[in-house]
């Protein structure tokens, strides 16, 4: 769901205007109303947004997709496409017939009008993609059959769906911009089962091995907003719970990473234009090798084909084990990893010294951009061993 509002709109073109003005020569674009009413333009050959759709457009639209079991069970088939529903909140049903219905006719597309219900369908005859409209007394809904379209109400509302309204109430934020639902549970078992008829007998066995994954994978929601008038804002949420009982049955780790502390932005340097702040890095790296050792496993116990096996696997963590000690004299999984709780800090940012290349050559001979690494360390003495394996190389060098 978004908001459609004029105010809406103003907030983001004044946004995307500012993050503009701080990029040097930046393109001119166009603003989000100019394209509006380019849009608007185009579709009925004149006016503009305000004059031809503000007039009946509500505050707020929304679109899902209704099922994705026939993307499942596509196998690859790009012509299958998913239900879909758009429904959009209107102040005035006959502007908006009256819209849709000179878009159409001025686009030469061939179209009926009827009356269902309550309901004015517009229904598009020409388009090998046909849409259907049907504009009531304060929705609009359009989607690609008229069976998808809910004019004569509905058996279950997403509104009265218990996962919903508990997902979405995770989100910290009282209001947003943009919302977004996803529940892929049911999908990913569709797709599981539709896959397993071209399966062999041990790829299968590993499939049904996860399906108690599939069936517990926690819904997802999402929520876009403007914080301070200037903070582009994603907030992701989702209850795990389920999914991490199924974790700890299948040995996979359980431990979740602890809230970061907004102080440690200070040990970040300032201007920086792409960052990742999380916390505790040595267990977000430990989990992934032991679920990469859980992986390798299954697929060299089941004798699939393709993927890495145990024993590859642990070649190549040996490797990395014997660059890690050679660079800080530690063990990569007993004593580094053990060390790195609390937050850290990855950075991105461009070379200010490109500021002054005046040719492509002078910009290869020097590195585009400038990254590091800044974690806090739980032992005092693991940072000092690790400043003493580094420092003494470079000693030795100069």
């Amino acid at each position: 769901s978004l908001r459609t509002d004029d105010g809406y709109i103003e907030s983001l073109d004044a946004l995307v205007q500012k993050i503009s003005s701080a990029i040097p020569d930046a393109p001119v674009s166009e603003t989000l109303q100019e394209q509006l009413d380019k849009g608007v333009k185009e579709l009925i050959g004149s006016g503009d947004f305000q004059s031809e759709v503000r007039s009946w457009l509500g505050d707020v639209a929304s679109f899902s997709v209704l099922s994705l079991d026939e993307m499942a069970t596509a196998n690859g088939d790009s012509s299958v496409q998913p239900p879909i529903l758009f429904a959009i909140s209107i102040k005035d049903s006959a502007a908006a017939v009256d819209f849709f219905t000179t878009g159409f006719e001025n686009t030469n597309n061939e179209f009926t009008t009827s009356t269902e219900g309550d309901y004015t369908v517009i229904t598009q005859t020409s388009a090998r993609d046909r849409a259907v409209i049907a504009v009531g007394s304060d929705v609009l809904f359009l989607g690609r059959s008229l069976a998808d379209l809910p004019i004569n109400g509905q058996s279950e509302s997403l509104a009265a769906s218990a996962s919903f309204n508990d997902t979405l109430g995770l989100l910290p934020e009282p209001d947003y911009n943009i919302t977004g639902y996803l529940n892929l549970g049911d999908f990913l078992q569709a797709m599981m089962a539709a896959q397993s008829e071209n399966m062999e007998a041990p790829e299968m066995a590993m499939m049904e091995s996860l399906a108690p994954l599939f069936t517990d994978f926690p819904a997802q929601a999402f929520g876009l907003t403007v914080l301070d008038g200037r903070s582009l804002t994603i907030d992701f949420a989702s209850p795990f719970g389920a999914l991490l009982e199924r974790y700890a049955e299948f040995g996979l780790p359980t431990a979740l990473n602890s809230p970061i502390d907004p102080a440690f932005a200070a040990r970040i340097p300032a201007g920086v234009p792409l960052l990742i702040h999380s916390t505790d890095l040595g267990l977000t790296l430990s989990n992934s090798i032991q679920s990469f050792r859980m992986q390798a496993e299954m697929m060299s116990s089941s004798m699939t084909t393709g993927g890495m096996s145990s024993e590859e696997l642990e070649q190549g963590l040996a490797q990395v084990g014997f660059v890690v000690r050679g660079l800080t004299g530690l063990d990569l999984e007993t004593e580094l990893l053990p060390a790195l709780q609390g937050d850290y800090a990855l950075y991105l940012g461009l070379n200010a010294a490109l500021a002054n290349a005046t040719s492509p050559a002078q910009v290869m001979r020097q590195l585009p951009v400038e990254f590091g690494l800044v974690t806090e360390i739980s032992d005092p003495a693991i940072g000092t061993t690790i400043i003493t394996n580094v420092r003494e190389p470079a000693r030795s060098a100069g």
